[in-house]
């Protein structure tokens, strides 16, 4: 079962390469809510640009079955993540939104798009690069190994959306390292 998922995911990435060549669609947007729910700041920000925005096509990306029909009994554009239609999506759109890692929408899909963390609220614990002991400690410290297992995990959002200046400045910098006009210090939606 190991042999299979490894040669899975290698033929996934092999997906990633075409993201660089694969035209984008600038008013399509993806989104994707942490561990496959449709919850936080991406549902709510899908559900404005659906509703309000009739110049975005606001697609979201899921991996159940069950959210995949409740979104679109309610008339919702909602795509499986792994369908041909949910990665040709992911492929066309040239915003990712998403909630924790670019596995909430889909990371295969996700090369050459402009990536948006929105995150999921204010940390009372230590994140990112911060986090000094337990299994969080060890994805600072990046193996070959966990970069072809989990490679979700190490590419950094183009923008990085913060519930404050003071939350980017004391919490978010150290944490995920990104450049200071990556952070977008407006609020949650």
């Amino acid at each position: 079962m190991k042999a299979f998922l490894l040669l899975f995911k290698a033929g996934l990435l092999l997906l990633y390469p075409l993201g660089y060549l694969v035209p984008r669609r600038k008013n399509l947007c993806v989104f994707g809510g942490g561990n496959d729910t449709f919850t936080d700041n991406p549902k709510h920000l899908f559900l404005y640009a659906s509703n309000e925005r009739k110049e975005v096509e606001a697609v979201w990306i899921t991996k159940k079955k069950s959210i995949y029909q409740d979104l679109k009994n309610k008339g919702l554009r909602v795509e499986m993540y792994e369908s041909p239609r949910g990665i040709w999506t992911c492929l066309r759109a040239k915003y990712h939104f998403y909630n924790i890692s670019l596995y909430d929408v889909n990371f295969y899909a996700s090369a050459g798009a402009t990536l948006v963390n929105l995150w999921h609220g204010t940390p009372i614990k230590a994140i990112g690069h911060d986090v000094e002991t337990g299994s969080f400690a060890k994805k600072n410290q990046v193996s070959w190994r966990d970069k072809i297992l989990r490679p979700f995990q190490y590419v950094k959002p183009s923008f990085f959306l913060s519930s404050s200046k003071f939350a980017t400045e004391k919490i978010f910098k150290s944490a995920f390292r990104l450049g200071d006009n990556q952070y977008l210090s407006w609020g949650y939606p």
